[in-house]
């Protein structure tokens, strides 16, 4: 059996309380910070009150648990050293109170350094992100985007509203976005049949995955996804841009994009070369132009329509004509092209 990654805690963290008042805590939290905390942190030295002011009580409980999360890490890693990660509770809003709203202790976002400096064979920490307000969405996506941390979704809704998000996430490098509750347990998922989005996203993205995360780690890929009011939107790519329109009919390509009833459009664009891409998507048309007026005027040299099997490009058919004169259009087929432009 293959074992991708480990869960070493889930939502970590402690509900009813900030951190433990015990006496032996009371006595740690007078005492100085830890020296090797206050150096990761670039902080100067002190107790926990003078180093977190008005943070001190969660630094202390996430301190504690980080440690102790470690210690099950490096003993794990002993035994098998696989990739190792937790995922945390989301602290929502600026004004949360650790404890009550949240669990304190836990990754968040705001924690991530105690976290990061205190646990250090932890591989990454994802989000669990039950909002579908896109822009609450995009903003933890970038939280927990750093450089010591991978963009990955351990939990997320399984709501249709959700399935669009998924694309957010790619186009943010995520190496995994998982809904939640997706099994046939007859608990979340009551008559076998998935979600609708969260299957069509996968299978369009399953056969390719492994294209998809080489593409990604090498910031080569980029999405779009409608929102109710942004029916359009570009994607640049130097020397060309992407325009994605949602929704049809769109006919000769002149009239507004219609976008669609629930604003489900998303589009997947990855540059291969200079002038070659992958494009995909769902209820989209994608159109490529130079970016600069003075390059003159593109024109698609090829468009293949294929896919990938074990990693290998399978041409399928050629795209001509009233195909590609106005864009290239996606609609709930699954199809993926590659394309070479040129210009004239």
């Amino acid at each position: 059996h293959t074992v991708l990654l480990v869960q070493v805690e889930n939502e970590s963290g402690s509900l009813g309380s900030v951190r433990d008042f015990s006496p032996a805590a009371e006595k740690l939290f007078q005492s100085q910070v830890p020296g090797d905390l206050v150096q990761a942190l670039h902080r100067h030295t002190g107790t926990w009150k003078e180093v977190f002011g008005a943070d001190a009580d969660e630094a202390f409980a996430a301190y504690a648990v980080a440690h102790y999360i470690n210690q099950i890490a490096v003993a794990g890693k002993a035994e098998f050293p696989l990739p190792l990660y937790v995922n945390n509770w989301l602290k929502y809003k600026p004004d949360a109170i650790p404890g009550v709203n949240y669990p304190s202790g836990g990754p968040t976002y705001n924690m991530l350094d105690v976290w990061k400096a205190t646990a250090p064979a932890i591989d990454m920490i994802g989000p669990d992100i039950y909002t579908d307000d896109s822009d609450a969405y995009r903003e933890t996506l970038k939280q927990f985007h750093r450089a010591d941390n991978p963009t990955w979704v351990p939990e997320t809704g399984m709501d249709e509203s959700f399935g669009k998000l998924f694309f957010y996430a790619l186009g943010e490098g995520a190496i995994g976005f998982s809904p939640f509750g997706i099994d046939y347990t007859g608990w979340t998922i009551q008559d076998e049949k998935p979600p609708a989005q969260h299957a069509e996203n996968y299978a369009l993205i399953g056969p390719m995955d492994r294209e998809i995360a080489r593409l990604n780690f090498e910031g080569k890929l980029k999405t779009a996804v409608e929102e109710e009011g942004a029916a359009q939107s570009s994607l640049d790519f130097g020397k060309w841009q992407a325009t994605v329109a949602f929704g049809f009919p769109q006919f000769d390509g002149g009239q507004k994009a219609p976008g669609t009833k629930d604003h489900h459009g998303r589009a997947l664009v990855a540059q291969l070369s200079a002038d070659e891409f992958l494009v995909t998507g769902t209820d989209a048309r994608i159109k490529f132009q130079p970016a600069s007026k003075e390059n003159a005027h593109m024109q698609i040299l090829r468009a293949e329509e294929g896919r990938y099997d074990n990693r290998n490009w399978k041409f399928l058919r050629l795209w001509n004509g009233d195909e590609t004169d106005f864009g290239l259009n996606f609609t709930h087929q699954g199809k993926v092209v590659r394309v070479k432009l040129g210009t004239y």
